[in-house]
């Protein structure tokens, strides 16, 4: 039995601190730890380092995470989608990525970052928000996330696996409660790097283990020249998918076809291998504003992939599909689907978006003094002297027709109805989704706007 891909999908994330002077202990030096995120208390660096664990129950607070999953998607994309071109992304990733960093934000730093987050209330209310005991919840909670999402080795037909680092300057004076929120909450590693002397050799461990989580499709995250001696903490997320169509594509089917990158204009037009089948699958039109949902199902039942395509007569096309796009819209529409028989044209695509810094998409959603002088980090050590200097992010996928031969193959392939197949031709540019269909988190969304580029 084989094991081809049906779709497969990477991505890293990557935070720098990037520290002006370092926060002195009692003693007056800088206190060291272990790689492994001992007792690494920061003396009168204060915020306290009491707690050595997380204590928090965070499978009460999975959908309210999840819901604030799909909310920070749909604004990031808002902010990534003026740039042209095919995009890909993970808001799941990059939001578990700034999480790590939220519980070691203070002060204004703090609250923009809530706002802009979409952090949801887990139980509080209020400035309880701001509070050890809600970051408690919160890193439970995207530990719990995590772990439900997280499907069984075993399981050939859907995988999804997620690791979280922290990388600290070796001696360098972290708070144990900071470290501990990380490592007991999110599950992240905890691993002592020297910045100050050999950072390219830092850039390698990391970029070694970036490459080694997203099984060698992400390379060279941090690209020579991100880090120098500056450098105390290092945040890294990596996410990776795999999943088979509940029902494949043949490849005897593909075909080579015209995709219309820019509609009505045909010298624009690209030739894209179109795979295309038909099949009961949940389907919907939208008359206002113009445009059909299909949802195509791994199998298992534990993820989809949802496509949202623009008629072609549908003013501004795919970009005023873009500008409106809400998760309250999205749920609407979501609704009115139901199962049909439809002929379905879709290319095969591969692409890798980024390195991209995302700093001023961050900064347009209200996170401001994370990324400057106006930083309050002391949640992490105790000091004002630390700062975001770069948000990095770095996906692929690859979409193709194949999968394995197993049961689902032959589902109801040749039940016919007696009205004609709808027809869902994806022959111009598009918006998709990959969602956790228990939860409803969006682990993936992009946009094709050229299948071959």
């Amino acid at each position: 039995m084989s094991k081809l891909l049906a779709l497969r999908a990477f991505v890293a994330l990557a935070l720098f601190g990037l520290a002006l002077a370092s926060c002195t202990t009692a003693n007056g030096g800088e206190a060291a730890g272990e790689a492994g995120g001992g007792d690494m208390s920061a003396g009168d660096c204060g915020d306290g380092g009491g707690g050595s664990g997380v204590t928090a129950d965070g499978t009460a607070y999975v959908d309210e995470l999840a819901s604030a999953d799909a909310e920070f998607a749909f604004s990031l994309f808002e902010q990534l989608s003026t740039r042209e071109g095919n995009l890909f992304f993970s808001p799941h990733s990059i939001l578990t990525a700034l999480s790590m960093t939220y519980v070691g934000a203070r002060g204004r730093t703090e609250t923009q970052m809530a706002d802009a987050l979409e952090m949801p209330a887990l139980g509080t209310e209020g400035d309880e928000m701001f509070t050890p005991e809600y970051r408690e919840r919160l890193a439970a909670g995207f530990g719990a996330l995590s772990d439900g999402l997280t499907s069984d080795a075993s399981d050939e037909t859907h995988v999804f696996a997620e690791a979280n680092a922290l990388w600290h300057q070796e001696d360098y004076s972290f708070l144990e409660r900071f470290l501990a929120l990380n490592r007991d909450g999110f599950g992240a590693g905890v691993e002592a790097l020297d910045f100050h002397e050999d950072w390219e050799g830092a850039r390698a461990t990391i970029n070694d283990w970036v490459e080694e989580k997203t099984l060698g499709k992400i390379e060279e995250l941090i690209r020579p020249g991100d880090l120098d001696n500056l450098v105390r903490i290092v945040l890294t997320n990596a996410v990776y998918f795999k999943g088979l169509w509940a029902t494949q594509f043949d490849p005897a089917d593909t075909r080579e076809a015209p995709f219309h990158v820019r509609p009505g204009d045909p010298s624009a037009d690209v030739v894209a291998p179109m795979m295309s089948r038909s099949g009961e699958y949940a389907f919907a039109r939208i008359e206002d504003p113009g445009l059909a949902l299909l949802e195509l199902p791994y199998r298992g039942g534990d993820a989809s992939m949802l496509v949202l395509l623009p008629d072609e007569e549908m003013a501004g096309g795919l970009s005023a599909l873009e500008g409106k796009l809400t998760p309250a819209l999205l749920e609407s529409w979501t609704s009115r689907m139901g199962e049909r028989e439809v002929l379905v044209a879709i290319p095969r695509f591969e692409m890798t978006w980024g390195t991209e810094n995302i700093i001023p998409d961050l900064e347009a959603l209200g996170i401001l003094d994370l990324f400057n002088d106006a930083a309050d980090l002391s949640g992490m050590d105790g000091s004002h002297e630390l700062y975001v200097s770069k948000v990095l992010h770095k996906a692929f996928v690859e979409v193709n027709e194949e999968g394995t031969e197993a049961a689902a193959a032959t589902a109801v392939v040749g039940r016919l109805k007696a009205s004609r197949p709808l027809m869902f031709r994806a022959d111009r540019p598009f918006l998709f989704l990959i969602r956790d269909t228990g939860t409803g988190a969006v682990l993936f969304m992009g946009r094709v706007a050229d299948p071959t580029a």
